[in-house]
């Protein structure tokens, strides 16, 4: 037998829901009153505040809150705060509140040491690579970046340890996504600065849409973990709404990796009837394209989506000098002239010596070749598979269709994004480990209840194996 199967899940009574009830909730309440008294500060002084009490008393939820407001991140920073979004400043409070918790417990890791071994060190060669960057506070930012991200992947992994937590999780992500796809298809919001629809001024659609996506892959977990019918129907609902805001930002390849994890996450799964293998994929394209089409023909789309949107299927490839195929070629030349990379964050500079184009490289595979060359790429391809090993090894449809939907959803966003420091990257990785993670401890709850256990010795039966006398001593 496995020897992970050996190990323990510890199972501690959930606290969480109380202390968000008693706690966050009317701080919230009471916060919201100041700020629409216009005492702004006030209200995100009391907010904030019972905010970190709760989460140092109950540390996932900073996750709920980090899964919640991953949609609104890149619309709260400004000129000022420039690259530290709050979430970065979340998530180190969150990993905080992890090692100084008082009660930490730690859920057996059954699955994931191998693969969080294995990004911890691709986290910390990005700080070695600062010794050869052409910009080393990059390289050591962006390093930086992925161990606090790694590190978040193990608290919840420890803290998200049966369904109840993992579904909040999920369900936040999802309701984030769907509250901000209501501002921006219901209420328009739109930003002067970019063609495409996004959220606030700063806010690259590109961002926007990886968002919305990200809110999109977490709806068939959410789903499959939901134990009320209402929350099902609330996340049905959630999905052309959501949809509807991601074509909005104009963004192609959030939509390809929506309908590629929806078409394709069954026929790769470990486990999955016949019936599934052909009604999953074929409802699930049903459901995008038509929402896709009825978007489409709605007034909801700017001509800006719409013309890129439409040349999704209306035309052949781009070759021009700031498409995609153009700078990944570029890019796989600058790696070609140094193989152990330029440092991490640094193929824009990269490619502005070696191409005279200072632009990202659209795809965190090349990002991770360029940047610290062939043991960074190694390092993050050895991690990927290690990933759908997990995945893939799921012995149920639930959650292993939604989980290989989640996998595949991260390829395809990886392939055509730079997303790896990021917690566009690094959430689709944790909610997959926390699935495999789940399917596992209910594996070796499974195993324990259908094994039988030795029945307790008692006197006479001691004194029948020792004999009298050793009887005596005992």
């Amino acid at each position: 037998m496995d020897t992970a199967l050996t190990e323990t899940p510890q199972s501690v009574p959930s606290s969480d829901g109380k202390i968000m009830l008693l706690i966050l909730a009317p701080a919230l309440v009471v916060a919201g009153l100041f700020y629409l008294g216009g005492a702004h500060e006030l209200a995100y002084g009391l907010g904030g505040m019972a905010l970190l009490v709760c989460i140092f008393l109950a540390p996932e939820i900073g996750l709920y809150v980090y899964c919640f407001t991953q949609m609104f991140d890149q619309a709260m920073i400004t000129e000022e705060t420039g690259i530290f979004t709050p979430s970065k400043v979340l998530g180190l409070v969150i990993v905080l509140a992890y090692l100084v918790h008082p009660r930490r417990r730690r859920t057996p890791m059954l699955l994931s040491r191998p693969l969080i071994f294995t990004m911890l060190v691709f986290g910390l060669y990005g700080l070695v690579t600062a010794a050869v960057s052409i910009a080393p506070l990059a390289a050591l930012r962006y390093g930086g970046q992925i161990i606090v991200q790694v590190m978040l992947v193990v608290v919840a992994i420890h803290r998200l340890s049966d369904r109840t937590r993992i579904t909040r999780a999920l369900v936040f992500t999802v309701l984030g996504g769907a509250i901000g796809a209501f501002m921006m298809a219901g209420l328009g919001a739109r930003s002067d600065k970019f063609s495409g629809a996004t959220l606030g001024q700063l806010s690259n659609p590109n961002s926007t849409a990886l968002a919305l996506s990200l809110a999109l892959a977490c709806v068939p977990a959410a789903w499959g973990f939901a134990r009320h019918k209402l929350t099902r129907i609330g996340l049905l609902a959630a999905v052309p709404l959501i949809l509807a805001a991601m074509m909005m930002t104009g963004s192609r390849s959030a939509l390809v990796a929506v309908f590629l994890a929806a078409a394709m996450a069954v026929l790769l799964v470990g486990r999955a009837g016949a019936v599934q293998r052909v009604a999953i994929p074929l409802v699930s394209t049903l459901i995008i394209v038509g929402a896709a089409h009825f978007v489409l023909q709605s007034d909801l789309l700017g001509e800006h989506a719409k013309t890129r949107l439409g040349a999704l299927v209306a035309q052949g490839v781009e070759t021009g000098r700031e498409s995609r195929f153009f700078i990944w070629g570029a890019a796989f030349q600058t790696f070609l002239s140094r193989p152990w990379g330029f440092g991490y964050g640094n193929t824009a500079f990269a490619l502005e010596l070696s191409h005279g184009i200072f632009i990202d490289v659209h795809s965190s595979v090349l990002s991770a070749l360029v940047d610290g060359g062939v043991v960074s790429f190694a390092l993050f391809a050895w991690g990927g598979w290690l990933l759908f090993r997990y995945v893939r090894g799921i012995g149920r449809a639930n959650p292993g269709i939604p989980a290989m939907m989640m996998f595949i959803f991260l390829v395809v966003s990886s392939l055509t994004h730079t997303i790896h420091f990021s917690k566009w990257f690094w959430m689709p990785v944790l909610f997959c480990v926390v699935l495999a993670e789940q399917a596992r401890r209910e594996q070796v709850q499974e195993v324990r209840e259908h094994t039988p256990q030795p029945e307790p010795m008692t006197a006479s039966d001691l004194v029948r194996q020792l004999g009298p006398e050793d009887a005596v001593v005992y």
